[in-house]
């Protein structure tokens, strides 16, 4: 019975860490909401997540609170073009480098913008020595972000809100990252 608890527990958290990051990244996109969920309680889960989880390490996973850093990426925009009256700094430094081409500024402009998630959580590894997952983690944030982040992939209504597909498939992406990063074992090696 307790092989049972253990594995619906193990279930609940690969499931649900996922569920609530996708939701939230999507309802914080929505036009009716604040983006400060997204940058703020997203990093504050992760950051949360960690210290809890690894609270045997005290008072050395206090250096999880670098996680945090990641409301900064996550505030930084990646606007970009010339009808865009606000461009990013990163936005418009590969509109610029690409030529004014839409798909390779995309790609690179949200690509950097994962690589600064991902670098955002490398206390995790540097605490508890967990490379091959934090490697694994940041592929899929930083492939998340180039590839699906910018697409137009639908949306879904709930009243008010709008909440985009992409915005679901990429926050739910970071979910199950940052799941595999606190939660699982590498045992590649």
């Amino acid at each position: 019975m307790s092989k049972i608890n253990d594995f619906l527990k193990k279930c609940t958290k690969f499931v649900g860490i996922p569920a609530i990051f996708s939701f939230l990244g999507a309802y914080a996109g929505s036009e009716h909401t604040e983006k400060g969920i997204r940058r703020f309680g997203l990093p504050g889960i992760t950051m949360l997540l960690a210290i809890v989880r690894w609270i045997n390490l005290f008072p050395y996973n206090l250096w999880f609170i670098t996680i945090f850093f990641q409301s900064f990426v996550l505030a930084m925009g990646y606007g970009f073009g010339d009808d865009d009256p606000k461009p990013s700094k990163i936005g418009g430094f590969f509109y610029k480098l690409f030529n004014k081409n839409w798909l390779w500024t995309n790609i690179f402009t949200r690509g950097v913008i994962g690589f600064f998630i991902s670098l955002s959580l490398i206390s995790i590894p540097i605490l508890i020595e967990n490379w091959i997952n934090y490697l694994i983690s940041s592929l899929i944030i930083i492939i998340a972000w180039a590839t699906i982040s910018w697409r137009n992939l639908g949306s879904v209504k709930m009243g008010k809100y709008t909440l985009c597909n992409s915005d679901s498939i990429c926050y739910g992406l970071l979910g199950f990252a940052v799941y595999f990063l606190l939660f699982t074992k590498s045992s590649i090696f």
